[in-house]
């Protein structure tokens, strides 16, 4: 895997290395992301979380075989475009659009996807969690700043 960008690169390699231990078929298709001007601890914020959050999901899973993570990354006409898509079991509980954690320390859990948020909102780009029949949809697109001589990765 190699989207052209040394720190997803980075991110994507450890956590496909995880999940493949772990049992979870993990495609990743990314690309067209050496040039994205968007700092690299949120680059690592956003992509770690997605990913720590789709593999215990996928851990919680009592069909080992439906064990999976679709990820898709890519940089189009200005725009990061991010997908993921992981099976989960259970109700997922939802409130304010954002999934509900379901282990018990609720004040210490569901940082992430809040962290993911906030992320992706500094760059005035949206999220959209969909459930569906299964199935939990993680939608990001934004739109990062201008590469430029005070941008964060010059």
């Amino acid at each position: 895997i190699d989207p052209g960008n040394p720190v997803v690169n980075a991110v994507f390699n450890v956590k496909y290395t995880e999940a493949k231990k772990l049992g979870i078929i993990i495609p990743i298709v990314a690309d067209n992301l050496e040039n994205i001007s968007i700092c690299d601890s949120d680059l690592v914020i956003i992509m770690t979380n997605i990913l720590d959050n789709a593999i215990e999901a996928n851990l919680r899973m009592a069909d080992t075989e439906k064990r999976s993570i679709h990820l898709s990354v890519h940089e189009r006409h200005g725009l990061v475009m991010i997908q993921c898509e992981n099976p989960y079991e259970g109700k997922l509980e939802m409130q304010d659009g954002m999934p509900v954690t379901v282990k018990a320390d609720k004040a210490s859990h569901g940082i992430g996807t809040r962290s993911i948020a906030a992320t992706v909102a500094s760059y005035g780009g949206t999220l959209r969690i969909i459930p569906n029949d299964g199935m939990y949809i993680l939608r990001i697109v934004f739109q990062p700043p201008e590469a430029g001589p005070d941008s964060p990765n010059p």
